[in-house]
C-alpha cells in the first residue's frame, strides 16, 4: 500500500510496532459466574508481589471489573 513503511520481511511498519513479545495470559470460562473475576484477580496479584509489571486487559461492558484490576495492579485496564 501505499505510504506505508515495510521491513525486510514485507510487514508494515504499523503492524510490526504492534506486534509484542510480552508473555500473556487469557481467562475465560463457559458461562458468567464461572469465577473468571476470582482467579483473575488473585493470579494478578501473585504476580505482582512477585515483581512483575502486570498490565490488565477488559474485553467486554463490565464497568466494575477495571476498579479492581487498578486496585490489585495499580494500573488501569486497557
Amino acid at each position: 500500500m501505499e505510504g506505508l513503511d515495510y521491513n525486510a520481511k514485507g510487514i508494515p511498519q504499523e503492524v510490526q510496532d504492534i506486534t509484542d513479545t510480552r508473555p500473556r495470559v487469557v481467562i475465560g470460562a463457559t458461562h458468567s459466574g464461572a469465577g473468571k473475576t476470582t482467579v483473575t484477580l488473585l493470579l494478578m496479584g501473585a504476580l505482582k508481589r512477585r515483581g512483575f509489571d502486570v498490565r490488565p486487559f477488559k474485553v467486554g461492558p463490565d464497568f466494575i471489573d477495571p476498579s479492581h484490576h487498578r486496585m490489585i495492579c495499580g494500573h488501569s485496564s486497557h
